[in-house]
């Protein structure tokens, strides 16, 4: 969850760390443990910042289940994966088809 939420924060939303948390009331530090998975993301934490960010949560979940099944690829299917997307576009292209700002 925390690579979903990392793209959400930096090309969805456009802001940074210290943004994000200071409009969902958290350290700084917080918002990275969560991006880099330090930190488990929990579904009140999930729950606040689609709200704070008006974001539609089934598709943020979504976005979140596409990505981790693309994690259990076999490793023939990986390597053909990322050789065709980096993880950016990867999440670009997700997030475009899910359209996570509308209700």
């Amino acid at each position: 969850m925390g690579l979903v939420l990392w793209y959400i924060k930096k090309y969805v939303l456009c802001l940074n760390n210290r943004e994000v948390a200071q409009r969902l009331g958290e350290v700084h530090t917080t918002i990275g443990n969560y991006e880099l998975g330090k930190t488990k993301v929990t579904i009140q934490y999930l729950e606040s910042f689609c709200k704070e960010f008006n974001l539609n949560i089934d598709k943020v979940w979504s976005m979140y289940m596409i990505v981790r099944e693309t994690e259990y690829l076999t490793s023939r299917e990986s390597a053909f994966f990322l050789r065709e997307f980096d993880k950016d576009q990867y999440l670009k292209f997700v997030s475009t088809s899910l359209d996570l700002t509308s209700k």
